[in-house]
């Protein structure tokens, strides 16, 4: 069975706010390319892609910043996010997600 996953940031307007705009006002090292908030999509539209090249949509679950690290306390202090970083998966789909996709039957 071939199965795929995907992550994308959400596009919400939290997303937006700390995704987008948080990285650009506060984080000096971040790229670019994550803060192209045109390029962040709906988990409906991912599905919907995803059917159009016949694939089905295993499941879909949040993700976000781990916010109560040392890592993340570190980038606030130093405005720099490190090799480290990490995020938790579970919970909302508020801000990004992950999605697992296989062939449809």
């Amino acid at each position: 069975m071939f199965i795929s996953g995907f992550q994308n940031l959400n596009r919400a307007w939290l997303s937006w706010l700390i995704a987008a705009k948080g990285l650009d006002w506060f984080i000096k090292n971040s790229p670019g390319h994550v803060r192209d908030w045109k390029m962040f999509i709906w988990p409906s539209e991912l599905s919907q892609k995803l059917q159009e090249l016949r694939l089905e949509v295993n499941q879909i679950t949040g993700i976000h910043p781990a916010i109560f690290s040392r890592t993340f306390a570190s980038l606030l202090g130093t405005r720099r996010v490190s090799e480290n970083f990490r995020f938790n998966i579970g919970g909302g789909w508020k801000i990004g997600y992950l999605a697992a996709a296989s062939k449809a039957r």
